[in-house]
């Protein structure tokens, strides 16, 4: 009832539109006359169907002739019509497609209510039910993409007409904006993104439903799609499938099978949703066609962007049609003697010299990678493996999955370049997959691991090629990360992620024909930059590059006088820590406090007690004035304190969000030191995450559904507590969103009283507008235009907090200068932790925030429950009374275990007790507290 009337509404507002709206009320009357009538076919609602969709495709079709004659008038006019012109067809263009979405949901609807009707009262006798989108198939208002053309059309002229306006008169319609600006084309360019790649649209494909993609990003979203809904073949599903995974006619013959197998009836998929409004698109791949007037301005505003108005510089931009020309045909000048480096690698092996030296990221670009336990099926052919098993890292393994053609493009790539893996996995992770990838040791040439990459502000991981001693001008990096190559953005080739496509052609069919065209090339910047313009691109995305590619250039020259003295050029200090773009720091601000921070990243439980042992022969660490209130004397008999991750819950919340939405970024976590604050890399990881697509509602969900995983002893723990009216206070480093939205997916946010840990929110990542835009802005535009919301998280530690007073902040301390020392406190001569405490990192103390609680003397004893080395301090703050519940296996039971036999580490004073389960934990704390 409530569409019924919104929909008569709508029509009673368009006076033309009115009576072209689908009869909605009528179809719901003719369902109930086929029922009274008993006509099991439904006659009477199949002919007003019929009728009602003839006369909506013709007043479209009607609507679409009268708009487009309208902007043929107007792009023959001087200048293209003016704004206020192209502001009514815009608005009349934005009310036909708001009529058509309409229609559409009308249809559905009534087919759905016939449906269900006819099936609730004739049962199995009633009719066949009808499809919606077989009826919506041969209609032209739901199939045709021509109003969204139009739509295309209308903001173009506007664009133009915009752009116009601010530059010299006497230039018409499209060509018109090329005597711009260049600042001012390169506005207008943010509005022309694909959804998908969220880069500038290549090769213009115009959905239905008016939004926009490049060719390429929408055969792979479609081919995708399809292969998932694509049962496997019978052979495939007895397991009788050829042997010969690795041969290219048993993948094309399986493929053929699967959709033979497919029931003629069903036939093979027509209608893909758009992937951002939803709405099913008739689609054929093989006769996608790109839209030439879109295109064409698109390439204008590119040369514009980097060339300003003809005549000013000469353009050097390519033209769709230059991507079909060999790269090699556009440069050819000589190339001049290598440049002495040095690096990371060794000099290169004779039969590599004068090659081209290609870097290879390893996550996202050639695999993907699980956890066994959420290994995604695939069909036999995708080549996997299970790698690690009992490893320091993942114990458990790792389930990898090969970029198909991966092996054959390796082969291929070896026999003319040199080829090196560089990842930022640690080489605990990373070996095994890169051995099992490389058996034979004959592919990569060398490997480089985390510790080959740079930490900056700006990204955690940055793979400096200037420090891994190859000829700049003959090395390319392949990412599926951009930030990966910030320092040499002219020397990265961006690729799409990896998430186990099993028809993903990217290796063979984009990346190994423009190696083999590098391979030819002198210096393979120039041709790099002119077919993907990083720098720009990191312009865009508010990357102060000038200033990053100087102090990059900088550091590279005091490396080579390192290396021309007789040093190491390798071993240098890493950049200056800047302020994040999207973070900007407060003149005077302590960098602990501006720095943004990022959610709970994995804590290895390798982890040996070694790894905090850094007051030797001292008290249990620094001690703290409080200037808050104190009770005279405690008034409840416990508080349950607890660690979150691996304690409350049997998973660690931040490295099980990454894996789900993001896997490729997971190796960024792990392996970081336990004294070392996460908030850099996660930070990193969730900007990535956002500019990847992921929404702040698909980041909510998850982390609700992480809630019902909560293991069953935990939420009875809490509900018990609860029950008992003992306070619950949780106590982690991990962050306020996560831990708050776990919660109340398990439905326990009721039963904490108090969760000391990260601040968080979100912030709305902004997307730049071209001047003028607003009240006139194009249809399609506003529905192309999108913007994110990022999660920002902030540290729990405030230095100005005047409620706590450090009296002895060096106490607990080891020496700055002995060698002894494995507090790690990060690169040398960095300054002591803001809060004093060596074994925390800077963001949090959890054994600050204990003597904050017992200085408080509301609870006579502290029930404190952990696993990890940050746990180790909160422990040590405990006074005999209280109690600490040390998950075994894990650095706190670790620790506790190896200092009652070493006299020379700080004692935890108070009562211990281990659990290994999550029963066993329920246990103890009935037990302790008595209930």
């Amino acid at each position: 009832m409530k569409f019924a009337k919104r929909l008569a509404s709508e029509a009673s507002r368009k006076g033309s539109f009115a009576a072209a709206y689908f009869d909605y009320r009528a179809a719901k009357k003719a369902i109930k006359d086929d029922i009274h009538k008993s006509d099991v076919a439904g006659s009477s609602f199949q002919k007003l169907l019929e009728s009602e969709l003839r006369k909506v495709s013709q007043f479209y079709s009607e609507a679409a002739d009268r708009i487009e004659a309208t902007l043929q008038s107007l792009r023959g006019t001087q200048g293209g019509g003016s704004a206020q012109q192209l502001s009514v067809v815009q608005a009349e263009i934005k009310e036909l497609i708001k009529f058509v979405a309409l229609n559409y949901l009308a249809v559905v609807k009534a087919i759905k209510k016939r449906n269900r009707q006819l099936k609730e009262t004739f049962g199995g006798s009633a009719s066949i039910s009808l499809q919606a989108l077989d009826m919506l198939g041969h209609e032209v208002f739901f199939t045709s993409p021509r109003l969204a053309h139009l739509a295309t059309q209308a903001d173009v002229l506007a664009s133009a007409s915009g752009l116009a306006a601010s530059a010299a008169a006497g230039a018409t319609g499209v060509a018109a904006a090329m005597i711009a600006q260049p600042a001012e084309a390169g506005a207008v360019l943010e509005d022309y993104q694909c959804p998908i790649c969220l880069d500038t649209l290549h090769n213009p494909v115009v959905l239905t439903c008016a939004h926009r993609f490049c060719w390429g990003c929408l055969v792979a979203h479609v081919t995708a799609v399809r292969d998932q809904q694509l049962p496997l073949a019978p052979a495939a599903q007895d397991g009788k499938a050829a042997t010969d995974a690795g041969s290219s006619a048993t993948n094309s013959l399986q493929l053929l099978e699967r959709i033979a197998a497919q029931d003629d009836s069903e036939g093979v998929q027509r209608f893909y949703n758009c992937p951002v409004c939803r709405k099913p698109q008739l689609l054929d791949v093989d006769s996608l066609s790109v839209d030439p007037f879109l295109s064409s301005f698109i390439e204008s505003l590119k040369v514009l962007s980097v060339n300003g108005a003809p005549g000013t510089r000469t353009a050097t931009v390519m033209t769709p049609k230059a991507h079909t020309l060999p790269l090699s045909t556009v440069m050819t000048k000589a190339a001049s003697p290598p440049e002495r480096v040095c690096g990371i690698l060794p000099p290169q092996r004779p039969e590599h010299s004068g090659r081209l030296c290609v870097l290879l990221d390893l996550d996202g670009t050639l695999v993907s990678s699980y956890t066994p336990r959420r290994a995604p099926r695939l069909p036999p052919y995708v080549r996997t493996h299970v790698v690690g098993m009992g490893s320091k890292l993942n114990p458990g393994g790792v389930f990898v999955v090969e970029r198909p053609g991966l092996r054959e493009f390796l082969e291929e790539l070896a026999s003319f370049a040199e080829v090196v893996i560089f990842t930022a996995g640690l080489e605990d992770y990373a070996k095994p997959i890169v051995d099992a990838l490389d058996p034979k040791r004959n592919l990569f040439a060398h490997r480089i691991y985390r510790e080959g990459t740079l930490r900056t502000e700006y990204y955690q991981c940055v793979k400096d090629m200037a420090r891994v001693g190859r000829d700049l001008r003959r090395t390319v990096l392949v990412d599926d990360t951009p930030l990966a190559f910030l320092h040499q953005p002219d020397n990265g080739v961006p690729v799409l992620g990896f998430r186990g496509d099993p028809d993903d052609r990217l290796l063979q069919e984009a990346v190994l024909p423009l190696m083999q065209v590098l391979s030819k090339e002198a210096d393979v910047r120039r041709v790099l930059q002119r077919r993907f313009d990083m720098t720009t691109w990191f312009r865009r995305n508010s990357f102060p590059i000038d200033t990053i590619l100087e102090q990059a250039k900088d550091h590279a020259c005091m490396a080579r006088e390192r290396h021309r003295d007789g040093g190491d050029c390798v071993a240098a200090a890493p950049l200056p820590l800047q302020a994040s773009p999207t973070s900007p720091v407060k003149p005077g601000t302590p960098m602990a406090v501006a720095t943004a921070a990022g959610p709970s990243s994995p804590r290895s439980s390798a982890l040996d007690a070694k790894s905090i042992r850094c007051n030797k022969g001292s008290s249990n660490g620094p001690c703290y004035t409080f200037t808050g209130p104190r009770q005279p004397t405690p008034t409840k008999r416990f508080a349950l304190v607890t660690d979150f991750d691996k304690t409350l819950t049997d998973f660690d919340a931040g490295e099980t969000i990454v894996e789900r939405l993001a896997p490729e970024l997971l190796p960024m976590l792990i392996g970081l030191d336990a004294g070392q604050s996460y908030i850099p890399i996660t930070n990193t990881i969730l900007s990535e995450i956002q500019r990847r697509g992921v929404s702040r509602d698909q980041l909510l969900t998850a982390l609700q559904q992480l809630g019902g995983e909560l293991p069953l002893a935990s939420v009875e723990l809490l509900r018990m507590m609860r029950g008992a009216s003992i306070d619950v206070k949780v106590l982690s480093d991990c962050n306020s969103v996560f831990i708050g939205h776990i919660l109340a997916g398990a439905k326990l946010k009721g039963h904490v009283q108090e969760v000391i840990t990260n601040p968080a929110a979100f912030e709305w990542v902004a997307v730049a507008a071209p001047d003028g835009a607003g009240a006139a802005e194009g249809t399609a535009a506003a529905l192309q235009r999108t913007a994110g919301q990022r999660l920002v998280i902030r540290p729990h530690y405030d230095a100005n907090d005047a409620s706590v007073v450090i009296t002895t902040a060096g106490q607990g301390c080891c020496s700055g200068g002995s060698d002894q020392c494995s507090c790690k406190r990060g690169v040398a001569g960095s300054p002591p932790r803001p809060h004093g405490c060596p074994r925390c990192p800077d963001n949090l103390c959890k054994g600050l925030e204990v003597q904050r609680l017992l200085h408080g003397n509301m609870y006579s004893a502290l029930v404190y429950c952990g696993d990890g080395a940050n746990d180790v301090c909160a422990a040590l703050a405990l006074r005999p009374q209280d109690w600490v519940l040390a998950r075994a296996g894990h650095p706190l039971a670790a620790y506790i275990e190896e200092a009652r036999g070493n006299s020379t580490l700080p004692q935890v004073v108070a009562r211990v007790a281990v659990w290994n389960t999550h029963e066993e934990l329920l246990v103890c704390v009935r037990q302790v507290v008595d209930v």
